[in-house]
C-alpha cells in the first residue's frame, strides 16, 4: 500500500470508519462512503485498488447481498470483507462470494493493526488472480 493505491471503505458506523482512517488515511488515497448505493454509484465511475466492505449494511439484504452487489461493480479492485460475525461457515462463504480477504471487528485494535497488512495481501492475491485467469483464457484461446 502507497500513497498511489486507491482504498473504498464502505462502512455506515462512523467510529469504525474514524478508526481505520486514523490507521491507513495517510497511507493511501481513502475514499469513504457509508452504504451500498453510493459505494455502487462511486465505483461506477471510479477505480479502487481495494474496497474494505462492512457487510452489514442497513441497505442490503443480507451480508452475502453486499458482496454481491460490490461484485457488479468492482471491475478489478480486490475485496477485503469486513465483519463482526467471525463464524467460520460464514468466513467460508464470504472467500466463496469473491471476497478476498477477511477482517474480523472483534478483535479490538488487533483488526485495525492487521488491516494495512490484509489490504496489501488482498490486492496481491487478486492481481495473481486476474494473472492466472489472463493465462488460461489466452491458453484456451491458441489450443
Amino acid at each position: 500500500m502507497n500513497a498511489n493505491t486507491t482504498i473504498l471503505l464502505v462502512e455506515d458506523d462512523r467510529y469504525q470508519a474514524e478508526l481505520i482512517q486514523l490507521r491507513i488515511g495517510t497511507r493511501c488515497k481513502l475514499i469513504i462512503v457509508d452504504c451500498m448505493l453510493r459505494a455502487v454509484e462511486w465505483l461506477k465511475n471510479n477505480h479502487a485498488d481495494a474496497i474494505l466492505l462492512d457487510v452489514g449494511l442497513p441497505d442490503t439484504a443480507n451480508d452475502l447481498d453486499s458482496i454481491k452487489q460490490i461484485k457488479v461493480v468492482r471491475g478489478k479492485s480486490a475485496i477485503v470483507i469486513l465483519s463482526g460475525n467471525g463464524d467460520p461457515n460464514f468466513i467460508r462463504d464470504a472467500i466463496r462470494s469473491s471476497a478476498n480477504g477477511f477482517l474480523s471487528k472483534g478483535h479490538g485494535d488487533r483488526t485495525y493493526l492487521d488491516i494495512a497488512t490484509e489490504v496489501d495481501k488482498a490486492i496481491e492475491n487478486n492481481l495473481t488472480a486476474q494473472d492466472v485467469h489472463a493465462d488460461n483464457k489466452a491458453n484456451t484461446g491458441n489450443s
